[in-house]
């Protein structure tokens, strides 16, 4: 019967912390919402390690190809709440600084079609909104995808 609750305890410690890979909470602040959100969707701070964090605010004179230089005040706010609340787990870091090469972000799309990557309402793995219709807003759930065909995933 120990063995039994034990494993119990187990399952139940696993379950808990994939449920929090499903629940994504973006926390407010109006200046990262403003600046970052200015050229693509504010990412959720918790889906890249504050390294990583640090080192795209570091780059943000080539930030993908582009300059989003800050001046030094809100650059700092900004990396200051990145930092404060990033991902802490090794599946949230990535040497290329992409939130779409993190093991996070593979595991929680794996059932993603190749067919859907390429949706042309979707183009490219880190173009969050044209799946996710609260991004930017409280949820990044399951619950909120809107569906570029059939079931989330599906070949068909």
């Amino acid at each position: 019967m120990k063995r039994y609750a034990i494993l119990f305890c187990l399952l139940a410690a696993t379950q808990s912390a994939h449920a929090d890979d499903h629940n994504v909470r973006v926390p407010h602040n109006a200046l990262w919402e403003t600046e970052c959100g200015a050229c693509h969707v504010p990412f959720p701070p918790q889906l890249l390690t504050a390294d990583n964090w640090q080192a795209v605010m570091d780059g943000l004179a080539r930030h993908f190809g582009s300059n989003a230089e800050l001046d030094a005040k809100e650059r700092k706010a900004i990396t200051g709440f990145l930092v404060a609340n990033a991902g802490i787990q090794t599946r949230h870091h990535s040497a290329s600084l992409r939130i779409t090469e993190t093991a996070w972000f593979k595991r929680e799309h794996r059932s993603i079609s190749p067919k859907e990557w390429v949706h042309p309402d979707v183009k490219i793995p880190s173009n969050c909104k044209a799946c996710h219709n609260a991004v930017g807003h409280t949820s990044w759930a399951e619950r909120d995808l809107r569906r570029t065909g059939g079931r989330h995933g599906d070949d068909d």
